[in-house]
């Protein structure tokens, strides 16, 4: 963090603002990092015992950009002590694990690791994207200045291993990613737009496929869940994007959000912008999910959609335009209800979680489809929680294959609950190859009576944004953001 706060700093002095206050800033951080090394030979990180790691293990993301804000200072001052650093750690970053170093080296793979410790093995590695992105993209940028040989064949290897192991973050169906390979973790939405900046880095650095590639892939991504929807209405034309989005419906995940609407000439025929985004209260969730526009009878082009971070804009996309004929596509969902474990139905048609019911401690409300649903078909569950306690919940689909995939979900408060949710969302639900029964699970390990009641009010299926922000924004059933 400290590294990339004098990277920023750097960057503004040199382009915008020459601030000397942030020359300074830069090079009492940069000096603290050269202190620490010279006194651990490394940058080790507090214990981290929620993972298994003690203090002293070390990360791909802290010598590689300590590297360019040394590189960086050394253009700007032209002070050799700095470039000297960057040659030190030049033979530091080339070390592997059993080394200190955060380099996990197997054959002729070396992948740098984010979470990196002596005693890493290849089962128990996480293996997370993004954090080894940014060493690479770090260090390819230095060698691209200093035209290292055993620095540009570290490199190469890296690449090398990128090009043979990319395609296990992409869900085996393609339509999503995963955040790290072990376990399996889905990969929320504002890493999905991390990551495609990374590889726009990487491709613009080393000018290979495989990064181009998977910007792409990345980008497809985002069209899948953040694409805007255009539909014909007797006053023209209107819009909706859907913010609060797959894979965590309850959820603002996408930053700040900009959409431009053009025409086929490029003119700019509307623009909109949301600035709140995160995890919100139920209140602030609801007021920001989603953007509606309207645009009258116009000749629609195409449309452009932003990510802003404080002063900056990200293009996520551009898309173009295709309109719709508004329908409803929310329909019920015919099903049959049944239970299992701490679960059972009672007269007044309320299903009870009993902790004293079953060993297990969980109650199972399971819906069994009457017809198998595409894998990516967006389910409502609207259900009431009859108790004063918040109950921990979690969610298992199957397909017609007995295939299945587990996931949680946000507690259900007092009063009538959504749950929202699609098969994206789901570690390994990409092996599912569709819906045919959901079991909704209410764990009671943590309720403090006995037992405690909620009412399933119904079961529907969503099939376009529209419907869905209409639903979510007219429904008396509430999604808890929280």
């Amino acid at each position: 963090v400290q590294a990339c706060n004098a990277i920023n700093y750097l960057y503004i002095y040199k382009y915008s603002d020459k601030d000397i206050n942030l020359l300074n800033q830069s090079e009492i951080i940069v000096a603290s990092m050269i202190s620490t090394y010279d006194r651990y030979e490394c940058f080790p990180r507090p214990e981290y015992l929620a993972q298994g790691y003690k203090y002293g293990w070390v990360s791909s993301m802290d010598a590689p950009s300590i590297m360019v804000a040394s590189y960086m200072l050394y253009e700007l001052t032209g002070e050799n002590k700095y470039r000297d650093f960057v040659l030190e750690l030049s033979e530091y970053i080339l070390k592997d694990t059993y080394e200190g170093g955060f380099n996990f080296i197997s054959g002729e793979e070396c992948w740098p690791l984010e979470y990196a410790s002596s005693n890493a093995s290849e089962d128990q590695n996480f293996y997370v994207l993004n954090g080894s992105l940014v060493g690479y993209v770090s260090l390819k940028a230095v060698n691209n200045i200093l035209e290292d040989k055993a620095l540009d064949d570290y490199c190469k290897r890296v690449e090398t291993t990128y090009a043979s192991m990319l395609d296990t973050f992409h869900y085996t169906n393609e339509e999503w990613s995963y955040y790290m390979l072990n376990p399996k973790t889905v990969i929320p939405l504002h890493y999905i737009i991390f990551e495609k900046k990374l590889f726009e880095a990487a491709y613009s650095l080393s000018g290979l496929e495989i990064f181009e590639q998977e910007i792409q892939y990345r980008e497809d991504r985002l069209k899948d869940v953040l694409g805007a929807e255009f539909y014909q209405t007797d006053d023209g034309v209107e819009y909706y994007v859907l913010r609060a989005c797959s894979p965590n419906f309850y959820q603002i995940d996408v930053y700040e959000t900009r959409i431009e609407v053009y025409s086929k000439d490029g003119e700019l025929l509307d623009e909109s912008e949301i600035s709140v985004s995160g995890s919100l209260d139920v209140n602030d969730y609801y007021k920001n999910f989603y953007i509606k526009g309207q645009l009258g009878d116009k000749s629609l082009g195409y449309y452009r959609l932003y990510a802003i971070n404080g002063d900056y804009r990200y293009l996520l996309f551009e898309d173009v335009i295709s309109i719709k004929q508004v329908f409803d596509e929310k329909s019920n969902v015919s099903n049959v209800i049944r239970t299992a474990f701490d679960a059972y139905l009672a007269e007044d048609a309320s299903y009870i979680i009993d902790k004293n019911y079953d060993e297990k401690s969980e109650g199972d409300i399971i819906f069994d489809l009457e017809d198998n649903y595409e894998w990516d078909s967006v389910f409502a569950i609207e259900i009431e929680n009859e108790s004063r306690e918040n109950l921990n919940v979690g969610l298992k689909i199957y397909d017609d294959k007995s295939d299945g995939a587990s996931r949680y979900y946000t507690s259900l408060i007092s009063g009538k609950n959504m749950i929202l949710f699609d098969a994206r969302g789901f570690a390994d639900g990409d092996k599912l190859e569709n819906i045919s029964s959901i079991h909704l699970r209410i764990y009671d390990s943590n309720i403090q009576s006995d037992n405690v009641s909620v009412k399933i009010n119904n079961l529907s299926v969503l099939k376009n944004k529209k419907s869905i922000c209409e639903y979510l924004a007219n429904s008396d059933y509430k999604i808890n953001p929280q």
